[in-house]
């Protein structure tokens, strides 16, 4: 059973009780772009027990440079089914459920539940703030990931304990900043980035102490730079002041 996760039980503090925490997690990835996809990927491959996986998005060709869960043959095709079929195909003893709809208010609570943790594909701040309220409302961890042009951001916002994304970006409008379309993305920060976000998953996943609960990781490719910073609560934050 656990052969082809030989090279991750070895790893010291891993072993088969870090493989048998994995397989009873379920993992939701909000969103199945160029994060969601090298997320996905990496999760499926651990061995996690069961993920969610939610796009509202048909697969496009201009995708297809950085979203590496696709290929010629998904075009047309609603990414979550597209991403299903893929990771199914990585990993059949996963559990994989894929919702092609667009999280908003009315669906979020469908999103989220039963889930031990939410890790960020989105693009768009109105959706992260939706699924960011649902986390704190069911007490369930949000890993915070962005990426655009060759700089990127990860967070742990974590009920109870930390910062929520409400606190951090709560004046921050989706028309103030860059859009994929006009400034682009380098593949190589959308990989950087994805990589930050699974690991600190893991880790809470393991029990292990994230780096990132209660600070923001910002990392730019171009300059090789990377910084981290702590981010505090605010205490009239309308989400989490009374968690």
């Amino acid at each position: 059973m656990y052969e082809r996760y030989l090279r991750q039980t070895v790893l010291r503090d891993f072993g088969l009780e870090g493989q048998e925490k994995l397989r009873k997690t379920s993992v939701c990835v909000v969103g199945l772009g160029g994060l969601g996809s090298v997320v996905s990927l990496y999760l499926v491959g651990m061995g996690v027990g069961r993920l969610r996986i939610i796009d509202k998005d048909i697969v496009e060709k201009v995708n297809l440079h950085r979203q590496i869960l696709y290929d010629m043959e998904d075009l047309g095709r609603l990414k979550a089914y597209a991403a299903r079929d893929k990771l199914r195909r990585l990993n059949p003893e996963v559990h994989i459920e894929a919702l092609a709809y667009q999280i908003d208010e009315d669906s979020v609570e469908e999103a989220v539940q039963g889930v031990d943790i939410v890790l960020d594909g989105l693009d768009n701040f109105k959706t992260r703030r939706i699924v960011n309220k649902a986390c704190f409302e069911y007490s369930i961890p949000y890993v915070y990931a962005s990426v655009i042009e060759t700089y990127g951001s990860v967070s742990i916002f974590k009920p109870s304990e930390t910062a929520c994304f409400e606190c951090i970006f709560r004046d921050v409008s989706d028309d103030e900043l860059p859009r994929c379309e006009d400034v682009g993305v380098l593949p190589a920060a959308v990989g950087v980035v994805a990589s930050i976000e699974v690991a600190e998953a893991i880790k809470l996943i393991l029990g292990w102490k994230p780096n990132l609960i209660g600070k923001m990781a910002f990392i730019d490719i171009r300059s090789l730079s990377f910084y981290v910073f702590e981010v505090s609560r605010n205490p009239k934050c309308p989400i989490c002041s009374n968690t």
